[in-house]
């Protein structure tokens, strides 16, 4: 099949890949950076094993496209909780614990086949960072081995723009980050993009003035609806949440790696904050 890109209909956009519309039933995933392109490979297995235990989209294969392996994906037709909140601010107040129940209900999901654990990502993001030294790498990687491992599946991108509401349904998608152990990893990182939202190229200053305030609301009351759901004290989070930091220096958008890493390096030698305290980076 010959594809032009510039002919498809541009649906959404997200710090890895760009979405287009193929045909009536049918959308195209196509990675941004080459190194997403391995990850859209990962994210097919990954959606073919989650087909029948979670509400997903149905994936069909690939189609190569200027040399990139893109994703041919089932065309969900709805809303994100983005879009829903952008029409009916309202809902602000209810999505919190919306999300905090379909993140639980994810945790839930038995696989039979391990994906790639959280400890073996980190690690490899972690000596992979070309922004961290090698005092910090070190130290990480100390940390990282002190934590649980865990038999939950994470998602690895849990956010409001990965949830789709269509006929009632929630359906979650974008995988390419997925995968298999403690909790508390998945829950520091959803923290974490709430309240340092990555700003994508297409965004205007006022609206991502207007985007911080809102994610930080949402991260702030989702943090405290998954911990009272999952029974967690927020403190123990912590040390989950400066490796998730870490892993982000890696493979996170440039627009964030600085703050990232001035964040670690304030914090990587402290044993312990309560991360409710913590508000922003910047």
């Amino acid at each position: 099949m010959d594809i032009k890109i510039d002919e498809l209909e541009l649906l959404a956009q997200g710090g890895q890949s760009k979405i287009y519309s193929l045909d009536r039933n049918s959308i195209l995933r196509v990675p941004q950076r080459e190194i997403d392109c391995d990850r859209i490979k990962y994210e097919y297995e990954v959606y073919k094993l989650m087909q029948e235990k979670i509400a997903v989209p149905r994936v069909n294969g690939f189609l190569e496209v200027d040399g990139k392996p893109c994703l041919i994906m089932e065309k969900i037709t709805g809303q994100d909780l983005v879009a829903i909140l952008k029409t009916n601010l309202l809902s602000l107040f209810t999505l919190p614990k919306k999300l905090a129940h379909i993140h639980k209900n994810i945790f839930s999901v038995k696989i039979e086949e391990k994906l790639v654990t959280n400890h073996e990502k980190a690690k490899y993001c972690i000596t992979s960072s070309s922004i961290l030294n090698s005092e910090q790498k070190d130290r990480l990687l100390y940390i990282l081995s002190t934590l649980e491992t865990g038999t939950a599946l994470c998602h690895g991108d849990f956010h409001p723009g990965n949830i789709i509401i269509s006929n009632g349904k929630e359906y979650i998608i974008d995988w390419s980050a997925a995968s298999y152990g403690a909790a508390y990893f998945d829950i520091a990182h959803t923290y974490l993009l709430m309240i340092n939202t990555p700003r994508l190229d297409n965004v205007s200053d006022m609206e991502y003035k207007i985007q911080k305030i809102i994610t930080r609301y949402i991260g702030k009351r989702y943090l405290k609806e998954i911990c009272n759901i999952q029974k967690i004290n927020p403190i123990i989070l912590w040390k989950y949440f400066l490796i998730k930091a870490a892993e982000r220096t890696f493979y996170g958008l440039e627009t964030e790696k600085i703050i990232l890493h001035k964040f670690i390096t304030e914090n990587i030698k402290k044993d312990q904050v309560d991360i409710r305290k913590i508000k922003r980076f910047a």
